[in-house]
């Protein structure tokens, strides 16, 4: 995973807009979340700042402040178009009317995305689809094997049957699905034979699917959900057990900034009923 987001009608709201250089103007953050959420298909927000205020009960004094911000020009900003201003007016001959100038880029990252969503579910239907043509393929070889009993009773079918692999066990199934997308080779049938020495060394299914999923949200913390640094899952269950590891993500600078400036937003608001 790479960032999270909340989803909206046409955008994302990516968590790194606690993180830029808007830190410390709390108007300005609220105010963009809004016009990301009201904003169409090509980043455009045809609105008055009264009619944006009574869409979203957001009070005007608090939106025009931040309309004012996002407007100018930032020479912190992660994004040089523009000189960092975040929104532009539709038509400079009306005060009101603007554009997201990042909504492409950001777009381009929800596009990327939503292919690695597709490219799981993909993969879900595709070994549900081999495990029927296997089902299939193993009752036709059956339906053959007694077609050639009846024309020849004396020959002992039993000594040509080929071995019939062992069943994949239906958590194995689900410990793929857990485990985070990984760019690259990925034997699963390696990783099922290194799964079951550590069953035998008595290691249990819990801790390798619990292991999974600490493994699973670290990469997303730290973006790597995706990329060639996500261990291989018979390296993730090989002799080391790195599935019992803790696989703690690291502080998360965001939230507590976050965090600082929801309180902020509270203690305005308490001061501002209380006049």
């Amino acid at each position: 995973m790479a960032s999270k987001w909340i989803e909206a009608v046409y955008g994302k709201i990516f968590e790194s807009i606690y993180d830029g250089s808007l830190y410390g103007h709390w108007e300005a953050i609220v105010t963009m979340q809004q016009l990301i959420v009201l904003a169409d298909a090509d980043g455009v927000i045809d609105m008055t700042p009264p009619a944006i205020a009574g869409k979203t009960s957001i009070p005007l004094e608090i939106l025009e402040k931040g309309l004012k911000i996002l407007s100018e020009p930032d020479p912190y900003s992660r994004s040089p178009e523009s000189n960092g201003v975040r929104i532009q007016l539709l038509d400079e001959q009306r005060p009101w009317g603007w554009f997201l100038v990042n909504h492409k880029k950001y777009q381009g990252l929800r596009t990327a995305e939503d292919r690695r969503e597709y490219m799981r579910g993909y993969m879900r239907n595709r070994r549900a689809e081999q495990a029927v043509n296997n089902s299939v393929n193993s009752g036709k070889q059956s339906l053959a094997q007694l077609a050639n009993k009846d024309k020849d009773k004396d020959i002992d079918i039993d000594k040509d049957k080929p071995t019939t692999a062992p069943a994949v066990p239906a958590e194995f199934e689900e410990f793929k699905e857990i485990y985070p997308l990984r760019s690259g080779a990925q034997p699963w049938s390696r990783a099922l034979k290194v799964i079951r020495a550590r069953l035998k060394e008595g290691n249990k299914w819990a801790n390798l699917l619990e292991g999974a999923r600490r493994y699973a949200a670290y990469c997303n913390a730290v973006d790597k959900t995706g990329t060639e640094y996500v261990m291989q899952a018979a390296t993730f269950c090989n002799s080391d057990k790195h599935f019992l590891e803790p696989w703690e993500p690291p502080p998360n600078k965001s939230k507590l900034r976050q965090d600082k400036n929801i309180n902020a937003a509270q203690s305005w608001l308490g001061e501002s009923s209380g006049q």
